[in-house]
């Protein structure tokens, strides 16, 4: 039995959502799960559940992270280590509270609020670091290291360990880039141990979704899903119009 049989979907159905100011993103959805639907049945074989939940959970994060990498305006892309002399390698919970709590008593302090997105990754040997987007910072704050790319924040070396930064040039395509470590294999990790699949400040800006339902789509789609779930096409406004792409059904 297909889990995904189980509940009921409506078909072909075009989702609008705009990306900050100019970016707009059309999704077409060969199938779409009827809002507010219960499955109370569960009669899923055993061992596709978790498959099918991390399926979803692992679409659903992918998607709020390309919002939240899009929609904001990042400074910094980064790369965050723990010293294990200074903390459990393991333990992302406590380093994500003694993190959040840092950067809490960092903003108290100032008019510029530090913000950040967050991804976690193993080693193979089960210890964390992360990769990530930090805005906010002052440039008293970093300094430069030998390579003159990259920038270390040293209050966050002196508490944690290694880091460094990287200015953001191609917010579009570093944006992209984030998402080739949400795959699978990682994210089955990540949950394994225990953790989210990303972590970020509180505020920040999502996408706006300005429709979803049935609608006809005039061009040509920029990326299909290899078993043609779904179809995407991303516009700017200040190059075309919605209203060339998009044709609401009466």
């Amino acid at each position: 039995m297909n889990a995904a049989s189980l509940y009921p979907y409506d078909r072909d159905i075009i989702v609008v959502k705009k990306y900050g100011d100019y970016k707009v993103r059309i999704s077409l959805l060969s199938s779409c799960r009827v809002l507010g639907y219960e499955d109370e049945k569960k009669q899923v074989l055993k061992g596709t559940v978790n498959n099918y939940k991390l399926d979803n959970n692992l679409s659903r994060a992918v998607s709020t992270v390309y919002q939240l990498a899009v929609c904001n305006p990042w400074e910094y892309w980064c790369t965050l280590t723990l010293n294990p002399e200074k903390f459990d390698r393991h333990d992302m919970d406590n380093f994500i509270k003694v993190f959040s709590e840092f950067i809490h008593s960092l903003n108290r302090r100032r008019e510029c609020k530090v913000k950040y997105l967050l991804i976690p990754e193993t080693h193979k040997d089960g210890a964390w670091h992360m990769h990530g987007f930090i805005n906010g910072l002052l440039d008293s704050d970093l300094s430069p290291t030998g390579n003159k790319d990259y920038l270390t924040w040293k209050k966050y070396h002196d508490k944690f360990g290694f880091m460094s930064f990287s200015k953001i040039r191609d917010p579009e395509n570093v944006s992209k880039y984030c998402l080739k470590y949400m795959t699978k294999d990682n994210s089955r990790n990540v949950t394994k141990l225990g953790a989210h699949l990303y972590y970020s400040s509180h505020g920040l800006k999502r996408a706006e979704r300005i429709f979803k339902g049935k609608a006809s789509f005039h061009g040509e789609w920029d990326w299909i899903h290899p078993e043609g779930y779904v179809k995407c096409k991303d516009i700017d406004l200040r190059e075309t119009t919605l209203e060339e792409y998009v044709e609401v059904m009466q």
